[in-house]
């Protein structure tokens, strides 16, 4: 009897295995195709959309020039500039984002404030000293400390931080 239901408690699972390895062939007349679409070829790099950000020379009136650690009002049009070693045509991704956001409850109102954007490396007057610029437009910025990363895209090595202030 033991015996018995042994063999009987490893035919069973070798019944229920061999079902799940079971080969299946396509029926006749239907297209496999259409269930498994030929997906496109894709570029190797994707190229990254930026928008053309203001010359210095044609920036709207009224915007103000970044110092690190600076303190400005909301709403102030604050223009970041810096030169670089990076050639042109490198891309830098701006973070701009609010100290004081961290993890909350559901229940507690702790909105956010910041931007980020990707700006290209122009070319400078002298070599080696290569331009960036970016204009930050605070006006839908909450009062508070802000964090700057600067990174580079193309070149990841490229890091920069600071901060500022934004007060009502």
């Amino acid at each position: 009897m033991k015996a018995g239901l042994v063999i009987l408690l490893l035919f069973i699972p070798a019944v229920i295995m061999a079902g799940c390895v079971q080969e299946t062939e396509t029926p006749p007349g239907h297209d496999t195709s259409a269930i498994i679409p030929e997906l496109p070829s894709l570029p190797d790099t994707f190229p990254i959309p930026v928008p053309p950000s203001p010359v210095p020379d044609e920036l709207p009136g009224g915007s103000v020039p970044f110092i690190p650690g600076g303190t400005y009002r909301a709403g102030d049009q604050i223009l970041m500039t810096g030169t670089t070693i990076l050639s042109p045509g490198n891309q830098l991704l701006i973070e701009i984002s609010s100290v004081a956001f961290s993890p909350t409850g559901k229940t507690v109102d702790n909105r956010f404030s910041g931007i980020s954007a990707v700006i290209t490396v122009e070319k400078g007057e002298q070599d080696s000293q290569n331009r960036w610029h970016y204009l930050i437009d605070t006006r839908d910025f909450a009062p508070d400390e802000y964090q700057v990363l600067i990174s580079g895209i193309t070149v990841p090595t490229f890091r920069e931080s600071t901060s500022f202030i934004l007060t009502s």
